[in-house]
């Protein structure tokens, strides 16, 4: 009796296993890009391209898709979501990538574009360091002769200086010639009429 209890509890293990493992509908190159689908274990739970590091949510339905410009040289990809890891899942309608080619030659110059806006300004650099000093330059000609400044207030009057010492006596001069006589003075006027003696 104790046989088919047991029987039914590894089944219902498996499948309670098989419920949390990270389920892919589709991994293939289409249209050039690499599409990945599937359903996780769990609502918004987040699935990780471990290659590029690109990752997407689950929607409420546990459906996820992601689409990538990526190919991979291996054609081989690892998911991750939550614990579970996928690994070495084969990429279809993927073919390894081959050997480089040698170049080809080189094709005529096309026809020059139009050209493009102006871009905006960018950030003022840092000032360089200071460059070496010139060598002088020739002497310029002689400017013109600048206008009159205004006349300076008067300075402060400056003190006495120590008297000299008195000079030394000259010789003295010869007489010099005697003048010209001079013209004769004008008439004087007549003085008062004097008293007469009998009537002293």
């Amino acid at each position: 009796m104790k046989r088919p209890v047991l029987l039914g509890l590894a089944a219902l293990t498996l499948s309670g296993g098989s419920a949390l493992a990270l389920e892919l509908t589709t991994v293939a190159i289409q249209g050039g890009q690499l599409v990945i689908s599937g359903r996780t274990a769990k609502p918004n739970q987040e699935v990780e391209l471990v290659n590029t590091g690109d990752k997407v949510k689950s929607a409420p339905s546990r459906r996820f898709s992601m689409s990538l410009s990526y190919l991979p040289e291996t054609c081989k990809l690892e998911l991750k979501s939550d614990t579970t890891v996928l690994r070495d899942r084969v990429v279809a309608n993927c073919a390894p990538r081959g050997a480089r080619g040698e170049q080809g030659a080189q094709g005529m110059a096309g026809i020059a574009g139009p050209a493009g806006p102006k871009g905006e300004t960018g950030a003022k650099g840092d000032t360089g360091a200071k460059g070496d000093k010139g060598d002088p330059g020739p002497k310029g000609d002689t400017g013109p002769r600048g206008e009159a400044g205004p006349k300076g207030d008067t300075g402060a009057r400056g003190e006495a200086g120590p008297k000299g010492e008195a000079g030394a006596k000259g010789d003295t001069g010869p007489k010099g010639d005697t003048g010209p006589k001079g013209d004769p003075g004008p008439k004087g006027e007549p003085g008062p009429r004097g008293e007469s003696a009998a009537a002293k």
